[in-house]
């Protein structure tokens, strides 16, 4: 039996309502998106009935509608604005990804809706970092540094990066039939000057990748550290690729010394899970990332992300104040690596 890469924003995945055109009911964006190859209502209405892995291969079974070209990503787009609408779990989780690349990572050979990448092994023992997780492994992708369109995640991108879009896009589910309304939203899309470009993956060949976590469920761990620190050791890049592995959503200061060394080092291995906390008006040092402001001193800030991450790493240099704290605001769930 064939194993496939896990994409939590799969296309597959079941709506909370569902998608309803000329009063055809669809429940998932794959089976919308395989419906509107066709102008065939009877092969509409089939196609809303079929799972949606069935869907799929049945809609390559029929002849396309001859403006299929200039109107397939407009199709997408809208099935997609659908699903993660405002005040739907979906549109939850997508906001939960605020400052991260989207990847559609597939082994099925798909590069126009995302990036080629192999099944990584699965059922690996996390023990080096003291976390178990009984999914690791499974379904997680390894990027072959070949180039794709990745037009799923960057429409999801530009989706969750839009806000205005839901005011002019949101319910015009009675204009998706009309050939030249979804020309002109194509046409919209490739020479928006906001949309995302296509993602450059020579950074993540190789690594392993968590798509399948659902945002809200991963690991969130605090990365602190002294400002005397002046390169990171060997120990805190081992343990910090590992948390890449996991997919966790890492949290860190604006700090000079270590918080400055670990965000460059993220940057460069091309990894965004990461937001970065600050106080004042805008972050110190911040290479790149999304960023939270904090009400408060630098103490306030250390605190509200400890109390928000499951586990923390600190890199500690001259029994740094700051660093100790923190890890006493974590008891038994800080790898400690002194420098």
């Amino acid at each position: 039996m064939a194993t496939w890469i896990k994409n939590w924003f799969s296309n597959m995945e079941r709506l909370e309502k569902p998608i309803i055109v000329d009063g055809i009911e669809y429940p998932t964006v794959e089976n919308f998106y395989a419906a509107s190859k066709t102008l065939d209502v009877q092969q509409k209405r089939k196609i809303a009935t079929l799972t949606a892995s069935v869907a799929k291969k049945y809609a390559r079974t029929i002849p396309l509608r001859s403006d299929w070209k200039g109107v397939k990503f407009a199709l997408m787009f809208m099935g997609l604005m659908q699903k993660f609408y405002p005040g739907t779990n979906w549109h939850k989780e997508l906001m939960e990804t605020r400052g991260e690349e989207l990847l559609e990572l597939n082994n099925w050979h798909d590069s126009v809706w995302g990036v080629p990448a192999n099944i990584a092994p699965g059922g690996q023992n996390n023990s080096k970092f003291k976390i178990q997780n009984s999914k690791n492994g499974q379904g997680k992708a390894i990027p072959t540094g070949q180039q794709g369109n990745n037009w799923l995640g960057r429409l999801l991108m530009f989706i969750r990066d839009e806000p205005l879009l839901w005011q002019n896009f949101g319910n015009n589910a009675a204009e998706w039939e009309r050939q030249k309304y979804l020309v002109e939203t194509q046409e919209w899309l490739l020479r928006n000057p906001n949309f995302p470009s296509v993602p450059n993956m020579s950074n993540l060949k190789g690594k392993i990748i968590d798509n399948g976590t659902l945002p809200s469920q991963r690991l969130k761990v605090v990365i602190s550290g002294s400002r005397t620190v002046a390169q990171l050791p060997a120990e805190a890049i081992t343990r910090i690729e590992k948390i890449m592995e996991l997919g966790a959503k890492i949290l860190i200061g604006d700090c000079f010394g270590a918080d400055c060394l670990v965000q460059t080092f993220l940057k460069q291995a091309g990894y965004s899970r990461v937001t970065v906390y600050h106080t004042g008006n805008s972050p110190r040092n911040n290479v790149g990332f999304v960023s939270v402001g904090v009400k408060g001193a630098y103490t306030e800030r250390d605190r509200i992300m400890c109390s928000i991450a499951d586990y923390g790493l600190a890199i500690l240099k001259d029994n740094s104040p700051g660093t100790l704290k923190n890890i006493q605001r974590m008891p038994g769930k800080v790898r400690v690596i002194r420098v």
